[in-house]
């Protein structure tokens, strides 16, 4: 046990591997941020209910607050993902980020469409994750860590992952038990979703036991199987998979889905090999 742990932890990532994710990352943030340049304020600021970390650092509602976290992040955000200034930019951009598109939860709209992915960026700002393909990596020197310091990071991730898709399984048997797959739940979800469309109309057309396949296969597969990611790479890759046909799955039936598509971004730390077998960044770049 004790050897499965340390390998677990300490030797399952490099500094090439972490460092294209945290470009991964960071690019996708840069692109969320851009597709919600027009998002405005949902309610008005009489509804203003701050929640954990907005009640902590008494962060107040009004527009120039709003716009300011925005642009932030945004100008930060493409910054952190090419590895420049990492130790600023990462941590501004990923926390800006994060109260930028969780700050109308506060208005008694309360979501999680980005929450894998926000707390994700925040344990790759606080990472040694450029100290390759990055910027900072051809401006200056960087010596070799301990493979410690660029598994944690991605390992912490994974189970992160793993543990937020599970706990959503976790819960829904909590709440309703086996009717939750075993019942017309689902058919009435759907039936009763008004952005339903083409698939979903299908779906509806056909015997209860569809319904209740589809319920099955989100709650026991994508969720309650979930921690057989983390066995080791090839299931890791399937439960990829898995997880973009339950999403696609989502987006097709009820519709409203798109934003949880950075989940699959997250989760594409178990698309990573081990090691990257590149060129130096530096190299590369030159054309060398």
């Amino acid at each position: 046990m004790v050897k499965l742990w340390e390998k677990f932890w300490f030797s399952q990532a490099s500094k090439e591997v972490i460092g294209f994710y945290r470009f991964i990352m960071f690019s996708a943030l840069t692109y969320v941020l851009v597709i919600n340049y027009d998002l405005e304020l949902r309610n008005d600021c009489q509804f203003w209910n701050p929640e954990g970390v907005y009640k902590l650092l008494g962060i107040t509602c009004s527009e120039s607050n709003f716009n300011q976290l925005y642009w932030i992040s945004t100008l930060t955000a493409p910054l952190a993902s090419i590895g420049f200034l990492y130790r600023f930019t990462g941590i501004i951009s990923a926390f800006s980020g994060m109260l930028f598109l969780g700050y109308n939860y506060n208005l008694h709209r309360f979501y999680h469409s980005y929450h894998l992915f926000v707390v994700s960026l925040i344990i790759l700002s606080i990472a040694c994750a450029a100290d390759s393909f990055s910027i900072d990596s051809l401006i200056r020197k960087v010596k070799n860590k301990k493979k410690f310091n660029y598994s944690w990071p991605v390992q912490l991730i994974k189970v992160y992952v793993v543990y937020v898709y599970f706990i959503c399984g976790a819960e829904k048997l909590y709440i309703r038990g086996l009717d939750w797959v075993f019942s017309d739940n689902l058919f009435l979800i759907i039936f009763t979703n008004p952005q339903r469309g083409w698939f979903s109309d299908w779906v509806l057309s056909q015997p209860l036991w569809m319904s209740v396949a589809l319920a099955g296969y989100s709650l026991f597969v994508c969720e309650l199987l979930a921690p057989l990611a983390l066995l080791n790479r090839r299931t890791g890759l399937l439960f990829w998979f898995i997880w973009l046909s339950f999403h696609v799955g989502v987006q097709l039936t009820l519709g409203g889905h798109k934003m949880f598509f950075t989940q699959l971004v997250t989760a594409s730390v178990f698309l990573l090999p081990q090691k990257l077998n590149l060129k130096s960044f530096k190299n590369i770049v030159s054309g060398t």
